[in-house]
């Protein structure tokens, strides 16, 4: 079954984006999880960053299963501040082996990013 990619929109898709990390290193002695406040405010749009950038959350799935996780933005005020057409990828979370799901991934982070990046 392929790697779809979904846009992180409904309060099921958030708390899997969530939860996804807690899956990825309940094995790891050394994660320290993150806060659900502070992850929901981004998730929200409500974290500061939005009120002057814009991003996304994407989940990466097979069939109903959540493979992967990745979050896209951009910073329009840095970019031109600093003359860059850039973009900050982050919350990214894959499963072990799952290199098709991070390729789709960033793929589609790299996408969604490319036309937007040189805007405002």
């Amino acid at each position: 079954m392929p790697v779809t990619i979904h846009p992180v929109q409904s309060e099921a898709d958030k708390r899997a984006f969530y939860k996804f990390a807690f899956r990825v290193y309940r094995e790891d002695p050394n994660w320290v999880p993150h806060l659900w406040p502070q992850r929901k405010n981004y998730l929200d749009k409500k974290a500061a960053f939005f009120s002057y950038g814009e991003g996304e959350f994407w989940l990466a799935k097979e069939g109903n299963e959540t493979v992967g996780t990745i979050g896209t933005a951009i910073d329009h005020p840095r970019n031109r501040d600093m003359n860059w057409k850039a973009a900050h990828f982050g919350f990214f979370e894959v499963l072990p082996d799952r290199y098709d799901a991070a390729q789709a991934m960033w793929d589609h982070a790299c996408q969604w990013a490319r036309p937007t990046a040189w805007m405002n």
